[in-house]
């Protein structure tokens, strides 16, 4: 995060989120929080969404993935991938 000029991927958090992480290689690491105050879909919690930058022929686009989210949860742009 130090390297894209953001705070720490700890402090970068919302009502579901509870860390943001800009990997070196440019890659977003969102985790979801599984414990209250910050406490996601059951479905969602304590898991990671993984957006990756893809460059096309004449436009940039992004890539999702997850480990650990069943293809179900995913949001829809991303079940095409």
């Amino acid at each position: 995060n130090e390297q894209a000029q953001l705070p720490a991927a700890d402090l970068l958090h919302g009502r579901y989120v509870d860390s943001v992480n800009v990997a070196a290689d440019g890659q977003i690491v969102i985790h979801y929080g599984d414990h209250p105050p910050i406490q996601a879909n059951a479905a969602l919690a304590g898991k990671t969404l993984v957006l990756k930058a893809v460059s096309g022929p004449r436009q940039w686009s992004w890539q999702c993935s997850s480990n650990d989210i069943a293809t179900k949860y995913l949001p829809a742009s991303c079940r095409t991938n």
